[in-house]
């Protein structure tokens, strides 16, 4: 059940499709508000009861509450399913009433955007597994989505490098210059920060008329810093 989690590649390039910005970070806030969709059954089981089978189209939406790894595996225990939810690469969501289904596994819940712009929603879990539908008993299990973030990087990298994001790098990268007119961007990802700092400092200096160099390390060193710190992929 852990590592629950595929990418597709398409066989022909897909333009005009909106998009989800990754999570990046752990969210592990209870109560947190999330929104799952799909088009699965809308009751526990709901295809089996069917004479005929068929394709379910309708997109359904249902709002959600983060749920503590703790509170998720009680209920879980006693059929031998609690071992099995791990917090780092899993997380939990109910709400009474509401939960995804059959149907609905590989499915997106995510953190819907407070002021309700779309493009800032953000993608934390996979749809997986669980016990029934909308059950209060027991909460449903989601593939976490930032513990596979840089996994999903690499990926994207080994597909298609021009095609990836300024701002991410492969974890096999340590520091990448990338260009993207009308400026230059520093990419980078590290762990390393004693051994990084000095090639960051000599990257931004000599990168910079020499006129801009005082001023601008210091406005990007309280930046560079806890991006690097945090383990971070950063773009400036």
């Amino acid at each position: 059940m852990n590592n629950d989690i595929a990418i597709y590649k398409l066989s022909e390039e897909v333009t005009d499709v909106p998009t989800l910005r990754l999570s990046r970070e752990s969210v592990n806030a209870v109560g947190t508000r999330m929104a799952v969709t799909g088009v699965g059954d809308t009751d526990a089981y709901e295809h089996k009861k069917r004479k005929i089978e068929k394709v379910l189209t309708k997109l359904k939406k249902a709002d959600l509450k983060l749920v503590s790894i703790a509170d998720c595996r009680i209920p879980y225990v006693p059929f031998g399913k609690g071992k099995y939810i791990q917090g780092d690469s899993m997380l939990c969501a109910q709400k009474d009433g509401q939960d995804s289904c059959q149907g609905d596994s590989g499915g997106p819940i995510i953190i819907p955007d407070y002021y309700g712009r779309p493009e800032q929603d953000v993608l934390v879990g996979i749809v997986s597994w669980g016990f029934g539908c909308a059950d209060v008993e027991f909460p449903g299990v989601y593939t976490r989505v930032s513990y596979h973030y840089h996994w999903i990087l690499d990926i994207i990298f080994d597909i298609n490098p021009d095609g990836a994001p300024a701002f991410a790098t492969p974890l096999s990268t340590d520091l990448v210059l990338v260009d993207s007119p009308p400026v230059k961007r520093l990419a980078l990802f590290s762990r390393k920060l004693p051994e990084l700092l000095p090639p960051i400092m000599r990257m931004l200096i000599a990168h910079q008329p020499p006129n801009h160099r005082p001023g601008l390390l210091r406005e990007l060193l309280p930046v560079i810093l806890p991006a690097v710190l945090a383990n971070q992929c950063f773009m400036i």
